[in-house]
């Protein structure tokens, strides 16, 4: 009996030597606030092409950007664009792309709303709130979300070539540092 339970033990030792190690647990995601700047160079407003009717013109900018979490950063911005009054609009189906320092890109759904006014030396300036979600991205983004508020302001729209300096004033990000580009 004694033999019986030694050979059974030494069994069970082989058998859980031979198993797999256990999986070790994902790394739980981060969140982080997502601020800084961004400087774009605004495209003459182009038809809207692909954009749902009652659209005007499709905005399309790119530029630098400064964020935290992302360093010295490539912007660019594309949306649809709606006029609902004399000097108010909105705009939507747009998208934002953010390539990182290190090559990670993250992506953006966006859209919101601008006003225009006439500065104190008769420029026409752009005042655009722009909403944005994370929808995801490569390398560390790849599972990204977050959310958040695009402040900007352009320069005189009459003036070409005209460029648009924002705020990422709020918003968070969250994503699994570990992810690596595929």
């Amino acid at each position: 009996m004694k033999r019986a339970l030694i050979g059974l033990a030494v069994a069970a030792v082989a058998v859980l030597s031979l198993a797999p190690p256990a999986a070790s647990a994902a790394p739980p995601p981060v969140s982080r606030p997502l601020t800084g700047t961004v400087v774009t160079q605004d495209l003459p407003p182009e038809a809207p092409t692909g954009c749902p009717a009652g659209a005007v013109w499709r905005y399309t900018a790119s530029g630098t950007a400064y964020l935290s979490n992302l360093g010295r950063s490539q912007f660019t911005i594309s949306h649809c664009s709606y006029l609902t009054g004399p000097t108010t609009g909105t705009f939507d189906h747009g998208t934002i792309v953010i390539i990182a320092a290190n090559g990670d890109q993250l992506y953006m759904a966006e859209s919101g709303t601008f006003y225009l006014y006439v500065d104190e030396s008769g420029g026409l300036i752009s005042v655009p709130t722009v909403d944005w979600t994370i929808t995801g991205g490569t390398g560390r983004f790849l599972h990204a979300t977050g959310s958040g508020q695009l402040l900007a302001r352009s320069s005189d729209l009459q003036s070409p070539p005209t460029t648009t300096s924002g705020t990422f004033s709020q918003g968070e990000i969250t994503y699994v540092a570990s992810d690596r580009r595929s």
